[in-house]
C-alpha cells in the first residue's frame, strides 16, 4: 500500500505564501501543497498610495481571476482563517459556503502584516474591496485636509502622494517618534526637512488617541499639547501580524503577536507549524530583500523536517541593510526620490557609482560627494526632474521595499 502523500497548509495571500508553496514543490514533488488564501483575487499593496489618489489606476494593481496568479500544482481554497487546532493538525477557514476544515502534516503562516487602506480586509470580496477604493479616494479628492498617523516609509509615501497630486491640500503626519527615524541620524534630517519642503506638516507626540481605522469624516485629535484638525484620517503604520488566528495557542506568539520560531523558522511550541514573514527572527525591516531568502528556506527546512533529516539554520539576508534602499516621495513634478547607496551590497554599490556617472539621468548624488565607488556609499537624491524619469519605470509610489508584500 502506497504511503499517504505529505500535506502542508500556507496561510496567506501574497508573495511570501506563493513563494514559500512553490520552494516546497520544487525541493519535493510529491507534496500535497494546499494556500488558504483570504481574497479570491490579489492585490499589489506597494502600488496603492498611488491609487489613493489615482483610483482608474486600481486596475494595475489588481489581479481579479484567480486563473492568473495560482501557481502550478497548488490547491487554492479560499477564505480568512479563523482556528488551528495543533493537537489534530486542523485549520479551519470560513469559505462561501461556511466553515471549512483542512488537516496538515507541516503549517506554513505567512500571512503578512494589517495596514488599513493599503491592504484590503481579510475575507472582503472584489466589489468590496473596490468600492472601497472608490469611496476612500472620492474622500481624499473632496477633502481639504488630510492626516496621516504614522511617520514610517509608508506613512510618507501616502502623505506625498495626496500633497503632490493635490498641492492646496493640509497634509499632517502625525508620528510617535521622528518621521522615518528608521533611515537613522544621518538621511532622516534631510528627508523630513524635503517633507517639509513639499509643504507637509510633521507633528510628533503620542497619538494613541487618533482612530485607528480610515476616518472619512471630519474630525480632530490631539498630539501632545497640539490639536490636528482634518477631513480625512488615515493609520498608515502596522497594526501587526495577521496571526490572530493561533493567539490562543499558548506560547506561539510573542506580544506583538510574531511567531516564536526557532532558528529554523520552526514554532518553538508547535514543531510543525512554520513562519515566514511573521516570526519574531532578527530581521532590520520586512521587504522582498530580506524576505526572498526565507522562502527558500522554508520550504527547504519543512521537506527535511517531514523527511526527519536536519534543518539549515536561518541568517538575515543582506544583514547590513537596515532600512529600504529607495524611497520615493510623491508623483508628478514636484515628486522627490532618496537612494542609500550604503544599503547596497559592496558590488552593487560599485556598480551604481559607475552608473551615476554613465547614465545621464542619474540622480546627482548629495552634496560634497563625488561620483566615485568610495562616494557610492553615501545617500544620494533625485531632484524632481530625475524623481520624474524614475517613476516612469515602475508605479508611482512603489518603494522597493516600503511594505511586505506577505
Amino acid at each position: 500500500m502506497a504511503e499517504a502523500k505529505k500535506r502542508v497548509v500556507v496561510v496567506g495571500g501574497g508573495m511570501s505564501a506563493k513563494h514559500t508553496a512553490e520552494s516546497l514543490l520544487k525541493k519535493n514533488k510529491a507534496l500535497e501543497v494546499t494556500i488558504i488564501q483570504a481574497c479570491k483575487f490579489q492585490e499589489w499593496p506597494l502600488a496603492m498610495p498611488a491609487v489613493l489618489v489615482d483610483p482608474k489606476r486600481h486596475k494595475e494593481a489588481l489581479a481579479p481571476n484567480p486563473s492568473s496568479f495560482q501557481a502550478k500544482g497548488i490547491q487554492y481554497l479560499y477564505g480568512p482563517v479563523t482556528f488551528v487546532d495543533p493537537s489534530k493538525k486542523t485549520v479551519t477557514y470560513k469559505s462561501d459556503k461556511g466553515d471549512e476544515v483542512v488537516t496538515y502534516d507541516a503549517l506554513v503562516l505567512a500571512t503578512g502584516f494589517s495596514m488599513p487602506f493599503i491592504y484590503p480586509k481579510p475575507g472582503c470580496t472584489l466589489q468590496e474591496r473596490q468600492d472601497e477604493v472608490q469611496q476612500v479616494a472620492s474622500s481624499v479628492s473632496e477633502a481639504k485636509s488630510v492626516a496621516i498617523v504614522g511617520g514610517g516609509v509608508v506613512g510618507a509615501e501616502v502623505a506625498a502622494m495626496v500633497k503632490t497630486k493635490y498641492p492646496t491640500k493640509s497634509v499632517t503626519i502625525l508620528s510617535r517618534s521622528k518621521v522615518l527615524e528608521l533611515y537613522g541620524d544621518k538621511l532622516q534630517p534631510k528627508m523630513q526637512a524635503q517633507l517639509e519642503k513639499m509643504g507637509i506638516k510633521v507633528v510628533v507626540g503620542d497619538c494613541s488617541a487618533a482612530p485607528k481605522d480610515v476616518t472619512l469624516q471630519a474630525g480632530e485629535v490631539k498630539v501632545g499639547d497640539q490639536t490636528v484638525n482634518y477631513d480625512v484620517l488615515f493609520p498608515i503604520y502596522s497594526a501587526g501580524p495577521n496571526t490572530s488566528f493561533v493567539s490562543h495557542l499558548a506560547g506561539c506568539t510573542d506580544e506583538r503577536g510574531l511567531v516564536k520560531v526557532n532558528e529554523y523558522l520552526q514554532s518553538t511550541q508547535y514543531p510543525e507549524i512554520f513562519a515566514v514573514g511573521v516570526g519574531n527572527q532578527k530581521m532590520a525591516y520586512v521587504g522582498v530583500a530580506k524576505l526572498q531568502p526565507m522562502w527558500d528556506l522554508a520550504g527547504k527546512n519543512i521537506v527535511s523536517f517531514l523527511g526527519g533529516k536536519a534543518m539549515a539554520v536561518y541568517k538575515e539576508a543582506m544583514p547590513g541593510t537596515t532600512h529600504p534602499p529607495a524611497l520615493l516621495l510623491g508623483t508628478g513634478p514636484n515628486a522627490y526620490g532618496f537612494f542609500d547607496f550604503a544599503m547596497l551590497p559592496v558590488g552593487a554599490k560599485v556598480a551604481a557609482a559607475v552608473a551615476s556617472v554613465a547614465f545621464r539621468f542619474a540622480p546627482r548624488l548629495a552634496a560634497g560627494s563625488a561620483a566615485t565607488p568610495a562616494a557610492a556609499a553615501t545617500a544620494a537624491e533625485a531632484p524632481p526632474a530625475a524623481a520624474r524619469r524614475s517613476a516612469c519605470s515602475r508605479f508611482p509610489g512603489s518603494s522597493a521595499a516600503s511594505t511586505s508584500p506577505a
